[in-house]
């Protein structure tokens, strides 16, 4: 059972972190769930003119006035029509999950922001009739049937944007926890009600903080960098992992073209639907209306600023070549894949290995970016700085680190959004 900190009041991240702990979903086809709109407004790509296409139209207007002969004027009229007659946009329409809600297992903070969103997959379908053309009304389903991935924004540098989160599922057990911690004083009283439908309980996210005194009584750098490592060698552990899964049992599911043919698929994929990625149009952003600043604290590893493909530090192995910092971490898990995928027999044996591990590491990196996630909050949201660094914006720290000396940098920087 977890326990608040001290006699602390809980924080967004708490809540956040209680709710997947209890393995909750979020309701997000509640009447009661509102997530600001933040970022520019989008519309669908294929309802509004490209510049090009807004160069082209002035091209043809002016020509027109211009022409006398009238193969030429219906030419330049028909294409001043199919310019000017864009199609409305498609709309993706959710089924209802069963269990109501959304796991909140793709909760995922922002290494270097006080930001923390979380993605659902829902499927659904998209209605063809405006666009699916004569020749493919026999061959593609009019009501198509797909899904799509989408993002909400909990917390965005700093400022919360979810004011109640209707949350499901959760065992009685951890609403009597609720009521007591409420009771001592950790959770403010008008923060979480018990909502209308069964099961439902509305947690009021202005209630809250977003960050406490705990957070903010002592920063260290040293953890902190020592935390950013241990994570940076999970991250390499289950690139490994995911890449084996991938290829051998997670393959892209039968395209578009061998179900339905190649004109069908390629109509699919200019309007936004493809097999393996779901409903993903392409999207115009609109002029933004206004500019705020934000803080990013960015956070580097000398010689460690990406990791590398899978392919290309087995490729290195393979030929004996050197490996560099990033492929090093890489490598034992690659030769522990290897021999894990000879030993297990049948194949199913190995495919659940890779799964338990996968599960494993994955648990283990979100411990670790939400160890990280307080300080980035303390540091941006609490004004604060590493209280074993001096306070400039920008520090450099050499930390030893199984066996090696890892030279750190942390740079405190402001940057200017547009939404």
């Amino acid at each position: 059972m977890p326990t608040p900190r001290s006699p602390l009041l809980f924080t967004v991240l708490d809540l956040l972190d209680f709710v997947r702990r209890y393995e909750a979903r979020i309701d997000i086809d509640s009447p009661l769930f509102e997530c600001a709109r933040i970022g520019h407004t989008k519309v669908d790509a294929n309802t509004r003119l490209t510049e090009n296409e807004q160069v082209e139209l002035k091209q043809l207007t002016d020509q027109l006035a211009g022409l006398k002969d009238l193969k030429a004027i219906n030419a330049h009229v028909e294409r001043i029509e199919a310019l000017a007659n864009k199609p409305e946009p498609l709309r993706f329409v959710a089924d209802q999950p069963e269990p109501r809600g959304y796991s909140v297992d793709g909760l995922v903070g922002h290494e270097e922001r006080a930001n923390v969103s979380f993605r659902v997959r829902r499927t659904g379908s998209v209605d063809l009739s405006s666009r699916l053309p004569p020749e493919l009304t026999s061959k593609v389903p009019i009501l198509f049937p797909t899904f799509q991935y989408r993002n909400y924004t909990i917390i965005r540098d700093g400022v919360v944007h979810i004011k109640v989160l209707p949350v499901v599922g959760l065992p009685l057990r951890a609403l009597d926890y609720l009521r007591s911690v409420q009771e001592l004083g950790y959770i403010p009283p008008n923060s979480f009600t018990e909502g209308v439908e069964a099961g439902t309980v509305l947690f009021d996210l202005t209630q809250l903080p977003v960050i406490n005194e705990g957070s903010v009584q002592r920063i260290s750098a040293k953890r902190f960098f020592a935390e950013r490592w241990a994570t940076l060698k999970l991250q390499a552990r289950i690139k490994c992992l995911k890449d084996e899964y991938t290829k051998r049992f997670d393959k892209k599911p039968e395209g578009f073209e061998a179900l339905y043919g190649a004109a069908a698929s390629l109509f699919l994929a200019k309007n936004g639907i493809v097999s393996y990625s779901g409903f993903n149009p392409e999207v115009l952003q609109t002029e933004p209306t206004a500019v705020y600043k934000a803080k990013v604290l960015e956070v580097k590893i000398k010689g460690y600023s990406a990791l590398p493909s899978v392919n290309e530090v087995r490729k290195r192995m393979e030929e004996k070549k050197p490996l560099n910092g990033p492929a090093k971490l890489m490598e034992p898990t690659i030769q522990l894949v290897s021999g894990q995928s000879k030993l297990w027999r049948p194949e199913s044996i190995f495919k659940e290995w890779c799964e338990r591990e996968m599960k494993i590491l994955q648990d283990d990196i979100r411990r670790s970016q939400r160890v990280q996630a307080e300080q980035v909050f303390a540091i941006i949201v609490g004004k604060l700085w590493f209280d074993d660094l001096n306070p400039p914006n920008e520090i450099s720290m050499e930390i030893m680190l199984d066996g090696e000396e890892l030279q750190f940098t942390a740079k405190l920087k402001e940057v200017q959004e547009k939404i």
